[in-house]
């Protein structure tokens, strides 16, 4: 990607916050968890940023724009038992395509 003079790269930027609810994951499984973000497209690439605790044992395995409006997330369970993630807000960062 070229740069123009006085352009930056972080206008196109997007920011979103969104709540994730995850569905219970069994022990030793992913489970994957999709998000309406409205204006999204596939193509575009995004980050996604957790709460700072996602639940004892559970992990964030990354995510990607699966459909237009809807980005999916990808988590861990590194317990022994069925477990129930934290409900709460996510930030998003949006780079169009």
């Amino acid at each position: 990607m070229k740069i123009a003079e006085g352009d930056s790269v972080f206008k196109a930027l997007h920011r979103f916050v969104a709540e994730v609810d995850p569905p219970v994951i069994p022990p030793g499984k992913s489970r994957t968890v999709d998000v309406a973000i409205k204006g999204v497209e596939v193509g575009d690439a995004v980050m996604a940023i957790p709460p700072p605790y996602l639940g004892e044992g559970i992990g964030f395995v990354g995510c990607r724009v699966t459909a237009d409006d809807i980005v999916t997330i990808g988590l861990d369970n590194h317990n022994k038992n069925a477990t129930q993630p934290v409900t709460d807000s996510w930030f998003f960062i949006i780079v169009p395509k």
